[in-house]
Order: C-alpha cells, then sequence, then structure tokens
C-alpha cells in the first residue's frame, strides 16, 4: 500500500539573469521529488511551496504541518535536507513532531531518514541541521559585509531605495537628484517655518508647485522637518534632541491632516 506524502519545495532566492549560482528551480525540486516518490512507494498528495523563503523562518514548519494534517499524509519528502531549513532548533523541534505522529521525513539521496528518537537519527538530524544553519549565518555574515563595502563608496544604499535628494546611477554610484536637491535647499534656507500650520502651509505650498513626495501625495509635515533635521548640525545637547517643539507641531499637523509623506 502506498504512502500518502507532501512534497516540500523551497529556494531562498529568486533567480537572477546571470548564469551563475543559480539555486535549484521550484520545477526540478518538484520533479525530483515526484520520481523519487514513484521509486518508494510514496504518492504525493499535495506540495507546499516556498519560493523566496529563507530556511531560517520557523512558520514554515507551521505551514507544512498544517499542510500534513489536511491531506491526510503522513510522509514528507524533500530535495536536500536543507530545503527543509537552516534553524536547527526548529528542526529538531519539527522532527519530534513528526515521530510522535508518525510522520516519516523522506530526503533525496538519503532516504527515509531514521526516527530523531534514535540516536543515529538525531544525530544525523543535529549534523545537517546545524552545518545548514552556519552556511545561512555565513552567507549572512559576506552579505552583510559586502553591502558595507558597497556603502563606504556610495554604491549601495542603507535601505531598499535612494534617500531623498539621490538617485541611484551608473553601476549603483549615488548622483544628485537636481529636483529633489532643490527641494532640500528650500528647507535648508533660513525661511523655514517654526510652527505646525506652518508646516503644513508649507506642505500644500510645494503641492501647488507640482512637488509632492515619493509616494505622489502631498509631503507630510513630520516628513519635512526630518527632512530638515537631516540636513543641519546636530544641536549642543545631542543628536535626538534637536527642535522638539518643532517636532511635535509636525506630528500634531499629521494627526489632523491624515497626511503620509
Amino acid at each position: 500500500m502506498m504512502r500518502l506524502a507532501v512534497a516540500y519545495l523551497r529556494r531562498s532566492a529568486k533567480p537572477t539573469t546571470s548564469s551563475e549560482s543559480q539555486p535549484i528551480s521550484i520545477e526540478q525540486q518538484a520533479a525530483a521529488c515526484g520520481t523519487y516518490a514513484q521509486q518508494h512507494k510514496l504518492r504525493i498528495v499535495d506540495y507546499l511551496t516556498h519560493d523566496g523563503v529563507s530556511g531560517g523562518r520557523a512558520e514554515r514548519f507551521s505551514a507544512l504541518w498544517a499542510l500534513l494534517q489536511r491531506a491526510g499524509a503522513t510522509a514528507v519528502v524533500a530535495y536536500h535536507f536543507d530545503r527543509l531549513g537552516r534553524d536547527l532548533e526548529h528542526l529538531l523541534a519539527f522532527r519530534k513532531r513528526c515521530d510522535r505522529a508518525g510522520v516519516e521525513i523522506h530526503v533525496i539521496g538519503q532516504g527515509r531518514l531514521e526516527p530523531i528518537r534514535s540516536s543515529n537519527g538525531f544525530v544525523t538530524t543535529a549534523i545537517h541541521g546545524l552545518v545548514a544553519e552556519h552556511y545561512r549565518l555565513v552567507i549572512g555574515e559576506k552579505t552583510r559585509d559586502a553591502l558595507a563595502r558597497l556603502r563606504a563608496d556610495g554604491r549601495q544604499w542603507w535601505g531598499s531605495r535612494p534617500p531623498y535628494g539621490w538617485r541611484a546611477g551608473l553601476d549603483g554610484i549615488a548622483v544628485p537628484n537636481p529636483a529633489e536637491q532643490a527641494v532640500l535647499a528650500r528647507l535648508s534656507g533660513p525661511g523655514w517655518p517654526q510652527d505646525g500650520r506652518s508646516l503644513r502651509a508649507l506642505a500644500h505650498t510645494l503641492a501647488s508647485e507640482g512637488i509632492v513626495a515619493r509616494n505622489g501625495r502631498p509631503f507630510a509635515p513630520s516628513t519635512l522637518w526630518r527632512l530638515r533635521r537631516r540636513l543641519l548640525p546636530a544641536p549642543p545637547g545631542g543628536e535626538g534632541q534637536g527642535q522638539p517643539a518643532e517636532q511635535n507641531a509636525a506630528d500634531q499637523a499629521d494627526e489632523q491632516d491624515g497626511m503620509t509623506g
């Protein structure tokens, strides 16, 4: 009698245009799991796909367990041990949960894993899980170091997009955005308003001239205040203590208008 199974498919990175370091595709994993199932008297009744999801996210196991319950399956098939997860703590917990429920774990190239309550099953899971998590941490460290070097060269941003006043030029080099730099010049001028109503009025004035925030809406007063603060030196009291009354007025104006910059 064939055992019902679900296949777990995961890749943490989306494919790129480069032919180098391409992650194995979801389709390739599914095909391999299907072939394995036929060879080991398993019938795959459903698939759980996590595309572009890190192996360190613990909630994946909850989704996999829920699928097992819905499908009435008693086996999981995965392309590789590290596809199951790169988080040793939660991988061990999931394996123990499967053991208690009589759910088998199959990994292509390794076959059916021994129950984790056995010494061999435990050490196999622990070693593979430890290596997988270590790899994830190493990649994270390398990525952070590489981004730090790029930022130092002006080629990468702290966030997902360049700060206001700048845009990404060729090869990611930071270049000024003339239109936004003109707005910053106005904010840093001597005529900066000092109360919430003036902040709101300035936002409306800019909007009437066709100057809006990047989301296409009028600037929020607090956004204008933060941009202004970024342009000026820190006050004698230290960074984070400058112009509190001005900020409070800006926040109040935001609440009244419901605008976001």
